[in-house]
């Protein structure tokens, strides 16, 4: 007897003791921790429930629910009852609780079923993470606002484009023709015995002739008329075979009909992404072919333009800081992001460049 005594008096400090290391381990713990049973709270640390403005045993035989947001409570007694049951319901969530001064908390929570005094019960943990969602929703405040001053900025950008174009093709052209008639003016009123005045007049006139070429291109590049004139298949084939020749690149398009589909908004903002990537294939990528293919597909156009050419790696130049990205890749982003849509690139070294865009359409045409 005096054996067992002893043995039972081991086991009773063995058991005080496991319980103090373990009131030493929640009570430090960075989360709270709770177990509720039978729909009441059996056991709650002070880290739990000073997150709820509330002290230990007040919360002791209280509804979990109770410290839920209403419109978040059938939610959780669902999953609670699943888990229960035994069956699959996900181990981490977020919920908004309900502090005892009325205030509002969001709290990441894990939980799992455990036996508790030879019952099914629900162990759990969670920490406050109201800061975290606050700082979330600043942060996507701040990209919505970035985003609307971005597209606001690509609007005025475009109006300007198209009052220079207006003052290079009426102004500058105007001025350039008048020159021109003088020019030829002077070399009419020459003499026989001028041959050499009238020679250096014609060569003025051709580089004359080259220069309103020249303001004329311009002119077309800042605000394309094209895309009034003849509508957006046109101006993209135009666009292609403009861009292909001048730097001596093959191309094969493969169009589809693309007119009535966008506003006249919508069908700039799809040409300047056209325009950007054949800007970039001629100036890094030293192609001797571009492929265009567009097609319709459930409700969207897809657009695919691909080069033969030198390649990149997209991770390193998607990873470089803002100011050594340049401006060309992060517009057509936000310029397909304007209308709906999303823009994704392949590349590899020496293995060519492939940039896909698809934007949604509408029946009457897309209003973005």
């Amino acid at each position: 007897m005096k054996d067992e005594i002893s043995e039972r008096r081991r086991a009773e400090e063995a058991l005080r003791k496991s319980k103090e290391e373990y009131k030493i381990l929640v009570d430090n713990s960075l989360t709270g921790i709770f177990i509720h049973q039978d729909q009441k709270y059996v056991f709650v640390t002070d880290k739990f429930a000073e997150m709820h403005g509330y002290k230990p045993e007040e919360l002791l035989g209280k509804d979990p629910l109770s410290l839920i947001y209403p419109d978040d409570r059938e939610t959780l007694r669902e999953i609670a009852s699943r888990r229960l049951r035994g069956e699959e319901v996900p181990q981490q969530y977020e919920v908004r609780r309900i502090r005892r001064d009325g205030t509002i908390i969001w709290c990441q929570m894990m939980a799992t079923v455990i036996e508790y005094e030879g019952k099914p019960a629900i162990m759990g943990n969670m920490i406050n993470i109201t800061e975290r969602k606050r700082a979330e929703k600043a942060l996507r405040k701040s990209e919505s606002e970035l985003r609307f001053l971005s597209s606001q900025l690509l609007t005025a950008q475009e109006r300007e484009r198209k009052r220079l174009s207006i003052e290079l093709h009426d102004e500058l052209g105007q001025a350039l023709m008048v020159l021109k008639l003088k020019v030829r003016s002077v070399e009419r009123a020459l003499g026989p015995d001028q041959a050499d005045l009238k020679e250096n007049c014609n060569e003025t006139m051709s580089y004359i002739t080259e220069v309103s070429e020249t303001v004329r291109r311009l002119s077309r590049d800042l605000s394309p008329s094209i895309l009034e004139d003849l509508g957006l298949s046109a101006a993209i084939w135009w666009l292609v075979e403009a861009s292909t020749q001048r730097f001596h690149i093959e191309n094969s398009v493969d169009p589809a009909e693309l007119d009535r589909l966008f506003s006249q908004e919508g069908q700039i903002t799809v040409y300047r992404i056209f325009q950007e990537c054949l800007t970039n294939i001629a100036r890094h990528a030293r192609a001797t072919h571009v492929s265009i293919e567009i097609a319709k597909e459930d409700g969207q156009v897809v657009f695919q333009v691909e080069d033969n050419g030198q390649g990149f790696d997209v991770k390193q130049v998607l990873s470089k800081p803002p100011s050594k990205k340049g401006v060309g890749l992060s517009a057509m982003y936000e310029r397909a992001r304007m209308l709906g849509g999303s823009l994704d690139m392949w590349s590899e070294q020496g293995a060519g460049t492939r940039i896909t865009f698809r934007i949604p359409v509408h029946e009457r045409g897309n209003q973005q």
